[in-house]
């Protein structure tokens, strides 16, 4: 069978397994952008919710190339989409009203590079290869947080500009999510001679203090010239998640292919796929105040 085969199934399949009360209730294929990759998702709505809840296809249809049983893949579809409705009358209009909108803003770090489809569509900005994006923080009652992007509609709606969007999310994602920034030796402990000798000693760990999305209070307002200060001049960064980033004082001793192996390994080895932010190594140079991708062929003058 193949996907689209299995996409007609499970739409049947799922519908079939749905209780009485949801008689009212629609099942329909959408794409979903998400960081990471799209995918198709199969979507309930239910008249009187106010979310949609939704099941990865690709996924599914992953288990099913697996040797997973139809039948059980068609009664997990089936819970996992009743057991997400929300069923209470939630007012999410005020996501697109500005005003009360604009505190709740928050900006995420992605990779532009790896993700053209999740951007395609939404105002960002790009810092080197990587791409920070707004967001809307919204609580839903016994499903937690949840992140709306805003996109080219919503900016419309909103009747701004990009630029007026940004400057925005910056301040908003700074009062929401303020910076925590820590050195390492902070949580190793004192050692002299360590800190002498050991660049990766002297590290800044830099997130905010949610420590969710916390890469991209990297680029918050004076976070990179303050880092700078800390470390003692221009510094390397290693994308540990999107949620973290590693500051180390750009030490002779350092070479970037040694650093850029440390962030593959810790990439294929300790980082969900969807929480990966970038195999490669940035710079930040203190006399120009630029941040950019290393070369590691290049050697650098410090």
């Amino acid at each position: 069978m193949d996907f689209e085969r299995f996409k007609e199934w499970a739409l049947e399949d799922v519908s079939s397994r749905l209780p009485k009360d949801y008689d009212d209730a629609e099942l329909y294929y959408e794409e979903v952008k998400k960081y990471g990759g799209n995918y198709t998702g199969l979507f309930l709505r239910k008249p009187g919710s106010t979310v949609s809840p939704t099941v990865n296809m690709e996924q599914f249809y992953g288990f099913y190339l697996n040797g997973a049983e139809k039948e059980e893949l068609g009664c997990v579809m089936s819970d996992m989409l009743q057991y997400h409705v929300i069923e209470n009358d939630l007012d999410m209009d005020w996501i697109n009203d500005y005003e009360k909108a604009r505190g709740h803003f928050f900006l995420c770090l992605s990779n532009a590079e790896d993700n053209p489809g999740y951007l395609e569509g939404v105002p960002h900005l790009i810092k080197s290869d990587l791409a920070l994006t707004c967001h809307i923080m919204s609580e839903i009652p016994g499903e937690g947080y949840i992140g709306t992007v805003v996109n080219d509609s919503l900016l419309e709606e909103y009747g701004i500009s990009e630029d007026e969007l940004f400057e925005e999310a910056f301040r908003s994602s700074a009062s929401l999510m303020p910076v925590k920034a820590e050195f390492a030796k902070e949580l190793f402990g004192d050692d002299e001679e360590r800190e002498k000798d050991d660049p990766f000693y002297k590290m800044l760990i830099i997130s905010n203090e949610k420590h969710y999305r916390g890469a991209a209070a990297l680029f918050y307002p004076g976070v990179l010239e303050k880092a700078a200060l800390d470390l003692g001049g221009s510094f390397y960064v290693l994308p540990s998640s999107v949620h973290e980033v590693l500051a180390i004082p750009a030490d002779p001793v350092l070479d970037v292919s040694d650093l850029r192996e440390l962030v593959v390994e810790a990439n294929l080895m300790h980082v969900p796929k969807e929480e990966q932010l970038s195999d490669n190594v940035y710079y930040y140079d203190v006399s120009s105040g630029e941040f950019m991708r290393t070369e590691p062929e290049k050697e650098r003058v410090h």
